[in-house]
């Protein structure tokens, strides 16, 4: 009889979205045991936003270091690490005001002034935005986009799969795109069971841990691509030594 076993790789992947999928029903999971929602998981500088913070800024600086590496290599390759990294690295640095949470320094008052939360970071700025949070919603629906309906499209059309691979961009993997579908389901469940209705104001900050497992999973693809790049001599062994 034949017998069926996950390989390496795949028992990573198992492990990485099962805690993701464990991160995102946590609030639901921490509600329904106590009937109330610690706010240091899901305040400003609360666990959520500071693991993910953390995860970008290691994450971006993996990729600066693997490019930097790869002289010889893939100049699109290098291209999309270089990109990620300066995108992972904004993101992380945005999440913590750029330093700022953990130095305490004062925004100064030109920022101050034109800033929805007196803080100093870009996406709460009053001149990018109608209303605050405004940039976090849009950039949460890109995510969407590019984790999940990126990836679905590509493996439901061979030939756009190939097209795009020609670019070298890197695709989310399918186990990727379903733990960032199963992370967007359990927020929306979260917001019923908490709020009784998705369309409320959300004073508990459940959207952080949806924001936060998106974010994460963009990490998950950067390493994907570090390891799978590796794997296929596309970058030196040296670099690879990053992930």
């Amino acid at each position: 009889m034949t017998k069926y076993a996950l390989e390496r790789e795949e028992w990573s992947e198992f492990f990485v979205a099962s805690f993701l999928i464990f991160l995102a029903a946590l609030p639901a999971i921490l509600f329904a045991s106590n009937g109330s929602l610690p706010s240091v998981w899901l305040r400003e500088d609360g666990i959520y936003e500071s693991v993910a913070a953390v995860a970008c800024i290691i994450t971006a600086l993996a990729l600066f270091w693997t490019g930097i590496k790869t002289a010889h290599a893939n100049k699109l390759v290098l291209f999309w690490l270089m990109s990620f990294s300066f995108t992972l690295f904004f993101l992380g640095g945005e999440e913590i005001s750029w330093g700022q949470r953990l130095i305490g320094f004062d925004t100064p008052e030109s920022i101050a002034n034109v800033n929805y939360q007196n803080e100093f970071n870009v996406h709460n700025l009053t001149l990018i935005q109608d209303h605050n949070n405004q940039i976090s919603v849009y950039l949460a629906k890109l995510l969407v986009l590019y984790l999940v309906m990126f990836p679905l499209f590509l493996n439901a059309f061979p030939t756009a799969f190939k097209a795009f691979n020609y670019t070298r961009i890197p695709i989310p993997t399918l186990s990727i795109a379903l733990t960032a579908l199963t992370a967007q389901i359990i927020s929306m469940q979260t917001l019923r069971l908490i709020y009784g209705s998705v369309e409320v104001v959300d004073k508990l900050s459940i959207g952080e841990a949806r924001e936060s497992i998106l974010e994460l999973c963009l990490c998950w693809v950067a390493w994907s691509y570090i390891y799978y790049n590796r794997k296929n001599n596309t970058v030196s062994a040296s670099a690879g030594s990053a992930a």
